[in-house]
């Protein structure tokens, strides 16, 4: 697991708001190429796609297909097995790494910022570790690949 929260999901979660209260709504981007040394700067890669709920384009309103967590211990938290977490591709190629924004976050220009929400994470197969799990992760054109896992787990003192 290789999950690195930005400095403005650290700040919030330790004003006492939960993964949901900041994330839920929020979408996940995947890309290509490696993973950034931490989430507060700007994602490099190529954008494969985006995972929401069901695949569908996500909208900012309540019925904007964002992407919902449930706390599976008490500091995991996962995707909802009643959830379909779907990546609908726009380019062709092999996945690396995911950023999960926040609902604020996804619209924003700014994808190098101290303050908005989002947690980087590992992408791969079945028993490779990462942190989302994918059916496979050389991924075509237009596809909609469902999301077999996704798990965060919240250090004791987030920041990692």
């Amino acid at each position: 697991m290789s999950c690195k929260a930005s400095t403005g999901f650290r700040t919030r979660l330790l004003g006492r708001e939960s993964v949901e209260d900041i994330l839920g709504g929020g979408v996940m981007r995947v890309y290509s190429g490696a993973q950034p040394a931490n989430a507060d700067t700007e994602a490099g890669g190529l954008l494969l796609g985006t995972v929401t709920l069901g695949g569908w384009p996500w909208h900012g309103d309540d019925t904007g297909f964002g992407l919902h967590f449930r706390q599976a211990g008490i500091y995991t938290v996962n995707a909802p097995s009643a959830e379909p977490w779907t990546l609908r591709t726009v380019e062709p190629g092999t996945a690396g790494w995911f950023r999960l924004l926040a609902p604020e976050a996804v619209e924003s220009a700014d994808d190098a910022s101290l303050s908005a929400a989002r947690i980087d994470g590992s992408v791969g197969v079945a028993g490779s570790g990462a942190d989302l799990i994918l059916t496979a992760a050389d991924l075509g054109l237009g596809q909609a690949v469902p999301i077999d896992s996704f798990t965060y787990v919240l250090l004791p003192y987030p920041g990692t």
